[in-house]
């Protein structure tokens, strides 16, 4: 067809390139110079060759992820290890993971058997369980905090005026100004990843007896 290039038009081996996808037919024609020729025909199928694209790396609170892959050209397909993807079809397929960390996934895109792979690494972060504790009553204006660390770094904060020994102990101790109902807030962060409870301590003045 028009706009065909043949490296050598006499080389029965020669390279053809065109300008676009499809189908074509080429002719070959052979003549022994005494005005015997003849000629045959093949089709040839060029298929655009996939030049996928997997996604940008992200990362992630918790183990469920939804990818975003280019829009293939031909089929596509999910792949990877550790993880289950509720359309493996689909560019925007949910992941979710069994590991936490880092976790590769492969997107392939086969054009009738032109084949084009990327992948993404999608970090998985563990989202922290904050629990700072149960509700207690105490005498006096200082009391010894219990939170139960999950992951990550635990920070305590509260009212203005009141003084942590270490913020970031789950045991620290805490002294209040005045005596009340104070609310204490246990907040922990891995690695961006955040949760936080919080806990109430009332703080009863302490008799001071006189029996005289």
């Amino acid at each position: 067809p028009i706009g065909t290039v043949f490296s050598n038009i006499n080389d029965p081996n020669t390279s053809v390139t065109v300008s676009s996808y499809g189908n074509y037919n080429f002719t070959w024609t052979e003549d022994n110079n005494y005005n015997c020729t003849d000629t045959d025909d093949v089709e040839i199928i060029f298929y655009e060759t996939p030049n996928p694209n997997a996604g940008l790396t992200q990362t992630i609170c918790g183990l469920n992820v939804i990818l975003n892959a280019q829009q293939p050209i031909g089929n596509g397909s999910w792949s990877g290890n550790n993880v289950n993807f509720s359309n493996p079809s689909s560019p925007t397929s949910n992941a979710n993971s069994y590991i936490y960390g880092n976790n590769t996934f492969i997107w392939t895109d086969n054009n009738n058997g032109c084949i084009g792979i990327d992948s993404v690494i999608i970090n998985f972060i563990e989202i922290p369980v904050s629990q700072a504790g149960i509700d207690e009553a105490t005498c006096g204006l200082s009391y010894n905090l219990n939170a139960n660390p999950s992951v990550g770094t635990g920070t305590w904060s509260g009212p203005i005026g009141t003084v942590f020994s270490n913020i970031n102990d789950p045991n620290t101790s805490v002294t209040v100004s005045s005596y009340g109902n104070y609310n204490f807030t246990w907040t922990e962060n891995n690695n961006g990843c955040f949760d936080n409870d919080s806990v109430q301590i009332e703080f009863i003045v302490n008799p001071i007896a006189n029996a005289g």
